[in-house]
């Protein structure tokens, strides 16, 4: 049997991921991503931005005018831990027929006393969603 082989065929390619793809499926890459859409499903990429509070290891940040197009940004550098972590600021109340949810990775938070405890350092981005009743 007789095997011809296209030397302009770069074999190795089919074995090993390209650069592209491993940047690809890299955490940080489809973080990037994720936050980049949620910029254009709320119309934020052009929105005001302030910020709310600042330290050495924490920022929250609001981007859009309060309403509907409106998102709130814990960030943090803080060492990845199993504990929670608090910020001393927190979005106001929602209005009536809506609540604050994590669009970023669906991931537990509270509001208390004005200020809010996420579950882990993850970023928090939390934007107003439409509440339904359950009858």
């Amino acid at each position: 049997m007789t095997v011809t082989v296209n030397r302009s065929m770069v074999l190795w390619s089919f074995v090993v991921p390209t650069y592209q793809q491993r940047t690809r499926d890299a955490w940080q890459y489809r973080l990037l991503t994720r936050m980049n859409a949620l910029r254009r499903e709320r119309h934020l990429a052009t929105a005001s931005a302030a910020v709310r509070f600042g330290s050495q290891d924490r920022l929250v940040f609001q981007r859009g005018a309060s309403g509907k197009h409106s998102a709130w940004i814990f960030t943090n550098n803080l060492p990845n831990c199993s504990g929670r972590i608090q910020y001393p600021v927190a979005p106001p109340d929602p209005p009536q027929g809506m609540y604050w949810r994590d669009a970023l990775f669906n991931e537990p938070f509270e509001i208390l006393d004005g200020s809010t405890m996420a579950a882990s350092t993850k970023p928090l981005v939390l934007v107003l969603e439409p509440s339904y009743a359950v009858s």
